[in-house]
């Protein structure tokens, strides 16, 4: 057994085998500056958006250099609703950016 699969055995025994955490981003706010969040080493993990009304929002991933969009920005909200994407990236941070100041609520669901 090598050294990853030892250690999400090790995690496994210490939170469960679904082992979760929730990072709330922001809730109901204007994120037309820019919103960032740290992310950890999660096995998968789904960004969970709803917007009050119109916005679009750019979804930037960071490196550990610097920002890049995903081909999955911007997600367009012609009304209030929301949206979820499962999201197959790895990076250290994750940058939301508004194109108004509707409000936003943004999640991440990791699970290690």
């Amino acid at each position: 057994m090598g050294f990853i699969e030892l250690l999400k055995k090790a995690l496994r025994e210490t939170i469960g085998s679904e082992g979760r955490e929730t990072i709330t981003i922001c809730e109901s706010k204007d994120i037309s500056s820019g919103i960032e969040a740290t992310l950890k080493a999660y096995d998968r993990w789904t960004l969970y958006l709803k917007a009050a009304g119109a916005v679009d929002i750019k979804i930037e991933l960071y490196d550990g250099v610097e920002y890049h969009e995903i081909d999955e920005s911007p997600i367009s909200f012609g009304s209030a609703g929301s949206r979820v994407l499962s999201m197959g990236y790895d990076a250290y941070k994750i940058k939301l950016t508004g194109s108004n100041t509707t409000a936003v609520t943004a999640r991440i669901v990791g699970v290690f």
